[in-house]
C-alpha cells in the first residue's frame, strides 16, 4: 500500500517541488534551530490527503527558555515552513484566547499533528491536553455574542436583498456566506474557523447546510439569483433566535 507521502511526491513532481520527506525536513529544522525545545509537532496538511502543491509545513515548537512566543516563516530544504514557537506560559495564554473565540489553530496542530520531538513525554502530554480541550468543544455563545451575530447577519441580509451595484453586491454576498456559516456553527456550540477551516468545520457539523450555503452563494454571484442564499440564511437566523434589528443594544 502506498504511503500518503508517496502520493504527495508524485503530485509534487508535476510542479517541480522539493521531494524531501516533510517529517525529515521538519525534524531536521527543529534539531538545528531549537536546542532547548521540549516538544515539537508537525501539524497542518503536510502528511494528509488534503495537502496541495502550495501547502507548507506548520511546526509547533515548545521551548524551555526565553524568547517565546513568536511566529516565523522561512524556507528550509525547499519547503516553506511556518514556525509557531511557545513556552508553557504563552501556550496556555494563546490557547485560552483562541478557545474564547471558538477556534484554536494551535490546539488543532498539536492534537492532530505528528510528534517530532518529546522530552520526558512532554509532547504526549500536550497532545492529550489539546485533544481533550477540542473534544470539550468551545464555550457557548453568550447572549451578547449571539445578539451581535444575529444583528450583523440581519443587516447584511437587508443589504443583500436591496443591493444594485455589482461590486457592492459581491462583497455583501461574500460576507453573508461567511457570517451565516459562523452563526450556524457557533449557535450549535461547534468550533469555527477562518478560510478553508470554516468550510471544513461546517462540513463536519452540518454538510447539508454547507451545501445549501455554497450553492446559494454560487447562484447569487454567478447569476444574481438571490432566493436560495436568502432562504438558507433566514433559516440559520431563525434557528439562532430570529432576525434582530429593532431593539438591539450593545
Amino acid at each position: 500500500m502506498r504511503s500518503p507521502f508517496s502520493l504527495i511526491k508524485r503530485e509534487m513532481k508535476e510542479y517541480d517541488m522539493a521531494l524531501s520527506d516533510p517529517l525529515d525536513v521538519a525534524s531536521a529544522l527543529v534539531r538545528e534551530r531549537f536546542e532547548h525545545a521540549v516538544a515539537a509537532f508537525l501539524g497542518g496538511s503536510a502528511l494528509s490527503p488534503q495537502r496541495t502543491t502550495s501547502s507548507d509545513l506548520d511546526i509547533v515548537v515548545i521551548i524551555d527558555e526565553e524568547g517565546a512566543p513568536y511566529r516565523e516563516t522561512l524556507r528550509y530544504d525547499g519547503w516553506l515552513c511556518e514556525l509557531f514557537v511557545h513556552d508553557a506560559t504563552s501556550f496556555d495564554d494563546f490557547t485560552n484566547r483562541e478557545v474564547a473565540q471558538r477556534r484554536s489553530p494551535l490546539l488543532q496542530m498539536c492534537a492532530d499533528g505528528t510528534i517530532l520531538l518529546s522530552r520526558d513525554g512532554i509532547a504526549e502530554n500536550y497532545q492529550l491536553l489539546a485533544r481533550d480541550k477540542l473534544e470539550d468543544g468551545p464555550p457557548p455563545l453568550s447572549k451578547a455574542e449571539s445578539d451581535q451575530l444575529r444583528y450583523a447577519l440581519t443587516d447584511l441580509l437587508d443589504d443583500f436583498n436591496d443591493a444594485i451595484d455589482r461590486a457592492e453586491f459581491l462583497y455583501i454576498a461574500t460576507q453573508l456566506f461567511v457570517k451565516a456559516s459562523e452563526l450556524a456553527l457557533s449557535s450549535n456550540n461547534q468550533w469555527t474557523g477562518t478560510g478553508k477551516w470554516m468550510a471544513r468545520r461546517l462540513a463536519a457539523s452540518d454538510p447539508l447546510v454547507l451545501e445549501r450555503l455554497s450553492s446559494g452563494y454560487h447562484d447569487a454571484i454567478g447569476t444574481n439569483q438571490r432566493v436560495a442564499l436568502r432562504t438558507i440564511v433566514t433559516e440559520i437566523l431563525n434557528a439562532a433566535g430570529g432576525p434582530l434589528a429593532e431593539g438591539y443594544h450593545a
